[in-house]
């Protein structure tokens, strides 16, 4: 039952995509007085640094289901939300080696289930239709129309707007230092201005989960994985796809405006601790000039008229990854707090239906529940992981 006392109905903590898209569901659905608090300012974390890559790779049906709902929106955001998310429609193509297509083949079968459109191409059909790619190694093409990109800060900004536009109230600059709960339910968040209370909360906070957490003996299994992006200005004869290319382990799409790229790659080797993010002698936060010319040299190799491209300045961003790099969705064994976080790099392409979902949950929805019972928080911890049959590389 709502209290008129409360500061609010429902506290968000995190102003991200995920809680900013949540609390517009949220008040869509009339579900009481919605307070966003966010520690810095909109987008300062995972979101502002997201390439914002959207396409229906999956290889769980849950999983599909959300970006399904997801591309729908971003397709007609206007519709939907209002305002311009600047997305691009662009056909993703994706390579993989022999050891990948039995992995490809059944993201491709579980993306089909949902409604995506997905095609399968031998290595010569593809260079039919795009002359000019290299696939010495590679044995198979995932090709989707159903795919492209937008602009992150654009989407969040009309998000914000639209949950404003509802009566949401969203607080910058407000870092929650705790969680607080009495005999077995949370009643409120604690801030630098006070305790503010309410009869749910949900944890969105992206890499600043498990300081809030701990505290209550509940572990979050997340660690922390910096990605790199790598800006290219491209040759007026450039490849114009959206690519993921798991031989080489590279993302690459251009941007909007044209003229420039961007490259996205990782190394595989997560931080266990969120100090030492901060820590450059551990956990560097740039771009350095090696990287990006590693990264340019496997597109070269990929893409030969990529070698006539000019290096511009990349930058780098952090995910926060599960050990089966699945989110982690649902309620937390505290009533009513619940756990939007570990998005493991594909939260922004999801956002919509992410939040459309939890909103749901938060109201009570049998069938939200069932649909996001795979993504439970607990299952970590049952030791119920999410591991298909067949896997990607790290980046695909």
């Amino acid at each position: 039952m709502m209290n008129p006392n409360s500061s609010a109905d429902v506290i968000i903590v995190g102003g991200g995509i995920i809680g900013v898209a949540t609390a517009y569901y949220l008040a869509q659905r009339k579900h009481g007085r919605i307070l966003v608090l966010e520690r810095s300012f909109l987008g300062m974390g995972s979101t502002g640094a997201s390439v914002a890559s959207i396409e229906p790779l999956a290889m769980f049906p849950t999983l599909a289901a959300l970006q399904r709902r997801s591309i729908e929106v971003f397709q007609h955001f206007d519709e939907h939300i209002g305002g311009d998310c600047g997305f691009v429609p662009l056909t993703l193509a994706m390579f993989v080696r022999e050891k990948e297509l039995p992995a490809m083949r059944a993201a491709a079968a579980v993306g089909r289930a949902a409604g995506s459109a997905i095609e399968e191409l031998t290595p010569e059909a593809y260079l039919a239709r795009v002359p000019g790619t290299v696939l010495d190694e590679i044995a198979g093409v995932y090709c989707s129309p159903d795919a492209g990109f937008a602009d992150p800060v654009l989407t969040l900004n009309a998000y914000a707007e639209a949950a404003r536009a509802l009566g949401v109230t969203i607080r910058q600059h407000t870092p929650v230092s705790g969680v607080r709960v009495e005999q077995g339910r949370v009643v409120g968040v604690d801030t630098p201005q006070g305790t503010l209370t309410a009869g749910q909360v949900l944890l969105a906070p992206g890499l600043w989960l498990d300081p809030l957490l701990a505290p209550l003996g509940i572990a979050s299994h997340v660690s922390f994985l910096r990605h790199y992006v790598v800006t290219l200005e491209m040759p007026p004869d450039a490849p114009q796809h959206s690519y993921l290319d798991a031989a080489f382990d590279f993302y690459m799409r251009p941007e909007k405006s044209g003229g420039l790229c961007l490259i996205g790659t990782a190394l595989d080797n997560p931080q266990d601790r969120f100090e030492d993010l901060f820590n450059p002698a551990i956990d560097p936060p740039g771009v350095t000039q090696e990287m990006s010319f590693t990264v340019w040299e496997r597109v070269v190799r990929r893409f030969p008229v990529m070698e006539n491209a000019r290096l511009r300045k990349g930058y780098t961003g952090v995910a926060d990854m599960t050990p089966d790099r699945q989110p982690l969705l649902g309620n937390l064994p505290i009533d009513g707090l619940y756990l939007a976080a570990g998005m493991s790099g594909i939260g922004f392409k999801m956002a919509p239906g992410i939040g459309q979902t939890m909103a749901a949950l938060l109201a009570g929805d049998a069938e939200a529940a069932a649909l996001l019972a795979p993504l439970r928080p607990a299952r970590i911890a049952e030791g119920q992981l999410l591991r298909p049959k067949h896997q990607f590389s790290l980046i695909a």
